[in-house]
């Protein structure tokens, strides 16, 4: 499930006077799932343009080690679970469920295409790349090697140990650094108006769809019989059984 709504906040510790208090900004736009939602399953093409899968090690992966992984596709599962939200979610009421797009996914296998990096460990500088019999759209063996072909984008991370033991302007300064030395950056389009927190009933249940699997539920319903307003809902939600809402991260 796909949240139709994403937040950014912003989080601010001002000291002045030797006294500090928080200050804090939150905003949500919808995100463009229009595509995604338009019609499931996708087709496998348009999987294979924003996943794979690698798998390392000496051997290519076989038909048990892709049972092992949570990336498989069992066509009667997947097909009940999408015939269930469009009955029972209303968020999910005009999705088209296509049969043909399942047809294109192989049963108890990965969703998208499948590479496999040899380590060769006689080799010193660079390990072999093998691929799967199955590649990705954009793999080219003439493009593999960004030291020779410009990489338009490169996944850059720092570790949690690393992030954890940086200050505030230490971050700041590597972001800086990081800009300065020519990296990029990947940005997620949203929609340029953005989502009201008040009288959006249609809000949380688009935003977190994994704790509201029905599409309702929501703060500030209309169509309630009785009030209640959001601090008594909220409440309400935490002594939920099943604890979901206590949990969630």
């Amino acid at each position: 499930m796909i949240a139709r709504y994403r937040r950014n906040y912003c989080v601010a510790h001002v000291n002045g006077h030797g006294q500090g208090y928080l200050r804090a900004n939150a905003i949500l736009f919808e995100q463009p799932t229009l595509r995604v939602y338009d019609v499931l399953p996708p087709p496998r093409e348009d999987m294979a343009e924003c996943f794979a899968l690698i798998f390392t090690g000496s051997a290519s992966p076989s038909n048990e080690d892709y049972k092992r992984t949570p990336f498989v596709v069992r066509h009667r599962v997947v097909m009940r679970a999408l015939k269930w939200l469009k009955l029972n979610n209303h968020l999910y009421s005009s999705v088209q469920i296509s049969e043909s797009n399942m047809k294109q996914y192989q049963d108890d296998h990965p969703p998208v295409y499948v590479l496999h990096r040899n380590l060769d460990p006689s080799d010193d500088l660079e390990p072999n790349v093998g691929v799967h019999e199955s590649a990705t759209v954009f793999n080219h063996e003439d493009a593999n090697d960004t030291r020779l072909t410009e990489c338009p984008f490169m996944i850059h991370t720092i570790s949690a140990a690393e992030l954890g033991e940086m200050t505030y302007q230490q971050r700041l300064a590597y972001a800086v650094r990081y800009f300065q030395q020519g990296g990029s950056a990947l940005g997620v389009g949203h929609d340029p108006q953005p989502q009201s927190i008040y009288n959006n009933e249609n809000l949380y249940p688009g935003m977190y769809p994994w704790l509201y699997p029905y599409g309702i539920g929501g703060f500030e319903n209309s169509k309630r019989k009785r009030r209640l307003d959001r601090l008594t809902h909220v409440r309400a939600n935490l002594r939920m059984g099943g604890a979901r809402f206590q949990t969630d991260r």
